[in-house]
C-alpha cells in the first residue's frame, strides 16, 4: 500500500510546498513583530486556564506531564510519513 501512495505524493508537492512557504512566512513575521498573533495567545491563554486548574490537585503535575507527553507532534509525523513514502529504506 505505501508504494502506492507513493507515487501519489508526486502531485501533493506543489501543496506541501505552499504549505512549507506559508509556515516559514509566518515564522518570519512573529519574528519581525517579535510577538504571538493575538488569536494565538488568547487561544493559548484559555488552554492555560483549564490546565492551571489541573496542576494545583494533588497528582496533576504528573497527568499534565502524560498529557504532554501524548501531544502529537507534527514534525514527527510528517518525517515518518515522508519516510514512509520515500519507496525504500535507505531512501527513507
Amino acid at each position: 500500500r505505501l508504494a502506492w501512495l507513493s507515487q501519489g505524493s508526486a502531485a501533493l508537492r506543489p501543496v506541501w510546498t505552499m504549505f512549507h512557504v506559508l509556515i516559514l512566512a509566518w515564522g518570519l513575521l512573529m519574528m519581525l513583530q517579535v510577538r504571538q498573533p493575538v488569536w494565538l495567545d488568547g487561544a493559548g491563554r484559555a488552554v492555560w486556564g483549564r490546565v492551571r486548574s489541573l496542576v494545583s490537585r494533588p497528582g496533576g503535575l504528573f497527568v499534565t506531564g502524560c498529557a504532554w507527553a501524548l501531544l502529537p507532534c507534527g514534525l514527527l509525523y510528517t518525517a515518518l510519513l515522508t519516510a514512509a513514502l520515500s519507496g525504500s529504506v535507505p531512501r527513507g
